[in-house]
Parts: structure tokens; C-alpha cells; sequence
């Protein structure tokens, strides 16, 4: 994988998707791909609806489709190659059948966290729940990362903002037409036709690496 491949995937999925894209805010600078006014960083220990609206007023994300779910795409290269990225999806938060009171004290519990810029939209958020009757369930969103220079873990993993401390070691990382394809396939979404996504070769969207391994191109049982 290099940064010519990863440019040329993201014109594929601007094409396959544009029927699906509400905002598209892929931002392209040099040895780094982001999207506009790049934030780094993930909340941890944070309620998930709180962090899937902060992300959403802030406009963090890379591409926002029609279902309100949106894709965030990283990757920054060096001359010795792909340096550090991340793949990440986040689905708009479920309906549950938790009460107003609950979603009260999920808030002022929130207030005590160390993310303080959450804060100012903790009123927001739950008036929104109080006039529209949505009560979001506690979901998570999930991610590839990706760092080249890590020596207390495997330098490519999944995550999910669920449970941040566990780490499912990965021999691949992801191009992002990849990355939509395996959260198409998981969770029986139509975000690309069958037909396009099938036409691809998926060894020509990964990037093998050399590391201990749970999820790899092959596998058998």
C-alpha cells in the first residue's frame, strides 16, 4: 500500500457511494489523508451516543451517509511507508427502552470525565431525547489501527469503543474500500452494491504485515 493506492481507492468509493454520501469531508494534504479540521485522539470510557453526537457537531468524520452513520478514513506515509492509520465506523446510535431519568444520570455522570469538551453538549443531547422520545442504547463504533513504532501491542488491531482494552491483532491492514466491504459484510448493510463490491479483488485492498495474528487474509479451522 502506498499513498497513490490509497488516493486512488478513496476516488472508488466517492464513486460507488455517491448516491449514500450526505457530507463528504475527505481531505487530502500532502503524506496525509484526514478529512477537514482533523481532531486526533478517541474518547475513551465516554457514553456512546454522547461521543457519536460531539463527533457529529464537530464534523469529524470523513464521509456521512444518508443513515446518519458515518466512515472515518486516516492514513499518514513516510518515505519507509504507511507510518500510522485508522479505519473507523460509526453506526447512529439504537433505540432502547431505558428511561428519561436514566439518560439524566448517564449525563451527569459524564460531567465527571476527563473529555470536558463533551460537556457542552451534554444539555443538548438530552433535551433532544426528551422532545423526540429517543432513547439511544449504549452501541459502539469500530476501528483498524494502524502504528508502525508500537512496541506494547501489535502495531495493526481492531477495536471497539465499547471495550477499548481489547485488541484483536491483525496480519492486514485495510484500504478504506476494504474497511466498507467488512462492515457491509458483518452487518448486512448495503452500503455497496453486491455486484461492484464483488468485482474487486480484496488481496489488491489489503496491506499484508508481519505480526501474531488473530484475523488474517486466510484462516482455517
Amino acid at each position: 500500500m502506498n499513498l497513490a493506492e490509497a488516493k486512488q481507492n478513496l476516488r472508488l468509493i466517492e464513486t460507488f457511494l455517491s448516491k449514500k454520501i450526505q457530507s463528504n469531508r475527505i481531505q487530502e494534504d500532502g503524506n496525509e489523508i484526514s478529512w477537514t479540521n482533523y481532531k486526533s485522539g478517541i474518547f475513551k470510557n465516554v457514553y456512546y451516543p454522547l461521543e457519536y453526537q460531539w463527533l457529529i457537531d464537530n464534523q469529524q468524520y470523513s464521509l456521512l451517509l444518508n443513515d446518519q452513520s458515518f466512515f472515518q478514513f486516516y492514513y499518514l506515509f513516510e518515505e519507509q511507508g504507511l507510518k500510522m492509520a485508522k479505519l473507523a465506523y460509526y453506526p447512529k446510535p439504537l433505540d432502547t427502552r431505558d428511561t428519561l431519568d436514566d439518560h439524566f444520570h448517564a449525563a451527569e455522570s459524564a460531567q465527571d470525565m476527563e473529555e470536558n469538551l463533551l460537556a457542552e453538549h451534554l444539555l443538548n443531547v438530552v433535551e433532544e431525547i426528551e422532545l423526540k422520545s429517543i432513547y439511544p442504547t449504549n452501541t459502539s463504533h469500530i476501528r483498524f489501527d494502524y502504528d508502525r513504532d508500537v512496541n506494547t501491542h501489535e502495531p495493526a488491531h481492531m477495536q471497539f469503543s465499547g471495550l477499548n482494552d481489547l485488541r484483536i491483532p491483525a496480519g492486514f491492514f485495510p484500504l478504506p474500500y476494504s474497511f466498507i466491504q467488512f462492515i457491509q459484510y458483518s452487518l448486512d448493510k448495503n452500503f455497496i452494491d453486491c455486484h461492484i463490491s464483488q468485482s474487486h479483488s480484496r488481496g489488491r485492498q489489503l496491506q499484508p504485515l508481519i505480526t501474531n495474528t488473530l484475523m488474517s487474509l486466510t484462516h482455517t479451522i
